[in-house]
C-alpha cells in the first residue's frame, strides 16, 4: 500500500473501525473503494463459526480444538469474529493454526483484561500485516542504496503508485519523486546498449538472453574478472534455468550472498535481495558498497576492458567499475518513446527517434491493424495504429528499420509507405482545412451575391 492508503487504514484501526470484517480505502487510480486485506468471504466465515459451534455443544470447559491452515491477517480476522460471536471461548494463534478453547465467562473476562493477546494488542500486528512489502520498500528508501534493474521503467511506476503515492499529473514531479526516493538508479538495459552495438553482439530481448551472451565466447572478457559463486540455498541455479522464478531472476541481475573472487583480493558481502517483476533491487548490510549484480558486474568489467583496450588492463576493483558505470547512473531505458531514456537526475536528452511512417492501403478492404503488423513482421517490428479507414501509422525505434521499409515498399501496388507529416496528413488538420474552405467559399459567395448592382 502507498502512504495515503496506509494513513487511511491506520486511522481506521486506531479509531476502532478495525472491528469490521473488512477494511476499505479509496483508490485514486480506480476512483473506487477497494478492500485492503481480507481473503475470507462471508461463506468461509460462516463455515468456521458453524464448525466451532458444533464442537462447542459437545465440549467441556477446558477442552480445545484446532483450526488448521489459517495464518496472516486471516488468523486475526477469524479470532476477532469468533470472540465476538461466542462469549464462552478463547482463541490463541499457534504454528499449527488457531487454538479454540472453551472457557467460563469469568475466565473469559479475566483473559480479556489481562492477556497480552487481547484485541488492543492486535492493532500494530494488523497494520504490519496489511503493509506487506511496503515495510521493505521503506527500508530501501531509508537505506538510500543503489536500485538496480533491467528495463525498469514500469517497475518504477509501480513502486511509486503502489508503495509511495498515486502517480502525479506532472512528469517532472514524477522524476523528482523517484530521484528523492532512489538517488542512484542503474538500468542494465541502458548500460548494455552501447557495448552491444560496438561488439556486434546478437540481438537479445530479455535479461536471460543478456546473461547468456555475456557468459558466451562472444564476450572477450569471459575468462577474466570476478567469479560469482552461488549462495548455499541457490546451488540448483548452477546447472538449471528457472526463468521467472524469483530467486533465479534475482541471481541474473543481483544475488543473495555474493562471494566475489578477484586475482589479488577476495571480498564477500551479504545482501538482502528482493525481486521486482523481472528486475531486482538490493540493499547491503555492510560497507564498502556491495559488488554489482552479475549482469551489471560483467558489463562493468567489459566497459573497463574497452576503456583500457589500447594499453595494459589495470587490476579490477569496484571503484574502477563504478567509474565506468558513472555515465549510465540514473539513465532508465524507454522503448519506442519520444526519447530513448529518462534522466532522473537532470534534463532528458533531445528526441532522436526515427520518423513516423504513413501507410496507405489500396485494394485491401477491411484491413486491420493486426494484418498490417503481420505484413511487416518478417522485415522488422513496428507498432501499428490506425489513422483512417485506409491509412495507418507505423512506429519503430530503429532508423534502419524505417529506411528498410521505405526502400522495400517503394512503388508497391497495394501498400504505399511515406514519411508522416502532421500538417499534411493529420485527419484533424484536414477536417479543419475543409471546414475553413467551406466557410471561406460561402463567405465569398455571400460577398459576391450581396453586392449591390451598378
Amino acid at each position: 500500500m502507498n502512504e495515503e492508503q496506509e494513513k487511511k487504514i491506520k486511522h481506521n484501526i486506531l479509531t476502532g473501525n478495525w472491528r469490521v470484517r473488512r477494511f476499505w480505502w479509496f483508490s485514486a487510480a480506480s476512483h473506487s473503494h477497494v478492500p485492503t486485506f481480507s481473503s475470507l468471504d462471508k461463506d468461509q466465515i460462516k463455515v468456521v463459526i458453524d464448525e466451532v459451534t458444533r464442537w462447542l455443544d459437545l465440549a467441556e470447559e477446558g477442552d480445545w480444538m484446532t483450526l488448521p491452515g489459517i495464518a496472516g491477517f486471516q488468523a486475526f480476522e477469524v479470532q476477532l469474529v469468533l470472540r465476538q460471536a461466542l462469549p464462552d471461548i478463547w482463541t490463541v494463534l499457534r504454528d499449527q493454526g488457531i487454538i479454540v478453547k472453551k472457557v467460563s465467562k469469568q475466565h473469559r473476562w479475566y483473559l480479556e483484561n489481562t492477556s497480552c493477546d487481547r484485541e488492543s494488542c492486535w492493532k500494530e500486528k494488523i497494520l504490519l500485516s496489511a503493509r506487506g512489502f511496503s515495510v521493505f520498500f521503506q527500508m530501501l528508501v531509508k537505506a538510500q542504496k543503489p536500485l538496480v534493474g533491467h528495463n525498469m521503467m514500469m517497475d518504477l511506476l509501480h513502486l511509486h503508485e503502489k508503495f509511495f503515492r498515486p502517480l502525479p499529473e506532472s512528469y517532472d514531479q514524477f522524476k523528482l519523486n523517484i530521484h528523492n526516493l532512489f538517488p542512484i538508479l542503474i538500468d542494465t538495459k541502458n548500460v548494455t546498449k552501447d557495448i552491444w552495438k560496438e561488439l556486434n553482439f546478437p540481438r537479445v530481448s530479455n535479461l536471460s538472453e543478456v546473461y547468456e551472451v555475456l557468459n558466451s565466447d562472444l564476450n572477450p572478457t569471459k575468462n577474466s574478472g570476478p567469479v560469482v559463486i552461488h549462495a548455499s540455498k541457490c546451488e540448483k541455479y548452477v546447472e538449471t534455468k528457472y526463468p521467472h522464478e524469483a530467486a533465479y531472476d534475482a541471481f541474473l541481475c543481483g544475488s543473495g550472498g555474493l562471494h566475489v573472487t578477484d586475482t589479488k583480493q577476495e571480498l564477500a558481502y551479504f545482501e538482502e535481495v528482493i525481486r521486482l517483476s523481472l528486475d531486482v533491487c538490493y540493499i547491503s548490510s555492510f560497507s564498502p558498497p556491495p559488488p554489482p549484480p552479475p549482469v551489471l558486474l560483467k558489463v562493468a568489467h567489459l566497459l573497463l576492458w574497452r576503456v583500457h583496450s589500447a594499453g595494459p588492463m589495470p587490476e579490477p576493483s569496484f571503484s574502477l567499475y563504478l567509474d565506468v558505470l558513472a555515465p549510465y547512473v540514473n539513465q532508465v531505458n524507454l522503448i519506442r518513446a519520444g526519447v530513448p531514456k529518462i534522466n532522473f537526475s537532470g534534463p532528458d536528452c533531445p528526441s532522436i527517434r526515427p520518423p513516423i511512417l504513413l501507410l496507405r492501403v489500396r485494394r485491401w478492404p477491411g484491413v486491420s491493424e493486426q494484418q498490417v503488423y503481420r505484413e511487416f513482421q518478417n522485415v522488422c517490428k513496428f507498432d501499428v495504429r490506425r489513422l483512417s479507414r485506409s491509412q495507418f501509422l507505423l512506429l519503430t525505434n530503429k532508423f534502419k528499420d524505417a529506411r528498410s521499409i521505405l526502400k522495400e515498399y517503394r512503388g508497391h501496388p497495394t501498400l504505399q509507405v511515406s514519411l508522416y507529416r502532421y500538417w499534411r496528413h493529420s485527419p484533424n488538420i484536414n477536417c479543419l482545412l475543409q471546414v475553413c474552405g467551406v466557410v471561406a467559399t460561402w463567405a465569398l459567395l455571400a460577398l459576391l451575391l450581396g453586392r449591390p448592382g451598378p
